[in-house]
């Protein structure tokens, strides 16, 4: 997966203005040494659009496989009884072992319960939110 980073590159993955010229700012042309310095720059959306424009789909899958993982135990903290977001996870690792028609359509079924459960942690969270400045108002 390492890449040559060129402008020509960048245009064809669509890369904006403002980031082909950062890139082509650097003297590193090198994919893997450019994600290196953007991370001590902390520049983690570049590392991420970097990262995944020459992977394939299933290439991508890995790192938000290990991003869901991550946030799991705190979602399952405050809902134990919901395992939508981890039947996902088991869904789309299924579908990157053996990538199928039938597996990816229960990862995709799959991902939309897991959508649907973080919509109502969200809205659940939205209105502890407006709860608690209501108490702030009030004091």
């Amino acid at each position: 997966m390492r890449k040559t980073i060129t402008d020509r590159w960048l245009k064809k993955q669509g890369a904006c203005g403002e980031g082909r010229r950062w890139f082509c700012d650097r003297e590193e042309i090198d994919s893997v040494a450019m994600l290196k310095k953007l991370i001590n720059q902390e520049k983690y959306d570049r590392s991420i659009w970097l990262f995944t424009h020459p992977a394939t789909e299933r290439q991508n899958v890995g790192p938000a496989i290990y991003s869901a993982r991550l946030s799991l135990a705190n979602y399952e903290a405050v809902y134990p009884e919901d395992k939508r977001p981890r039947k996902t996870i088991a869904a789309v690792e299924k579908w990157r072992k053996n990538p199928t028609e039938g597996n990816r359509k229960d990862a995709e079924s799959a991902r939309s319960a897991a959508l649907s459960a973080a919509d109502s942690a969200l809205s659940a969270a939205h209105k502890r939110i407006c709860n608690y400045a209501i108490n702030v108002m009030r004091s």
